[in-house]
């Protein structure tokens, strides 16, 4: 009797385990969903890259409650048969596929957000160097703008 309550016992921590990182993980993927895409103002994009922070901070958190599942899909070994080792390791690859790819994810959509914020800061800052050449026969006019002063160089070009 010991040993069927024992099997039940974790059998239920598996569930339980496997309901809690679920739970976790449709959290963070609701959160990730509303970081995609690297659109909307300058302010939208820091509250996005700021999102994204916290993700990663909490992939901590994430990958020990996935352990907890393998860990609790481990002890479910001794006391059920293949069916139920065999669905207990789908599962454990099917969270750990889920989680890898949430953090793919992530990666992507942080470095589209941090390119679009770039593009932002460069166009707004008065440290941006702006240059164009304008060539006029045998001379190569060179404007830069920098630092809000104008600089023109003469070069003559050669043949």
């Amino acid at each position: 009797m010991k040993k069927c309550n024992d099997a039940v016992r974790d059998h239920k921590y598996f569930s339980d385990d496997s309901e809690r990182f679920r739970n976790w993980l449709k959290e963070a993927e609701r959160k990730a969903e509303s970081c995609k895409g690297a659109s909307g103002s300058r302010k939208e994009l820091e509250e996005k890259a700021e999102i994204l922070k916290t993700l990663y901070a909490q992939k901590p958190t994430g990958a020990g409650l996935l352990n907890g599942v393998v860990l609790a899909g481990e002890k479910l070994a001794g006391s059920t048969g293949p069916e139920g080792i065999n669905a207990a390791s789908s599962n454990i690859e099917e969270l750990n596929g889920a989680f890898e790819g949430l953090y793919d994810g992530l990666s992507a959509s942080e470095r589209e957000i941090q390119e679009k914020l770039l593009r932002f800061v460069r166009s707004q800052s008065p440290a941006y160097e702006l240059g164009f050449r304008l060539y006029v026969p045998e001379l190569c006019l060179i404007f830069t703008a920098h630092l809000g002063g104008l600089h023109l160089t003469i070069r003559k070009v050669s043949s």
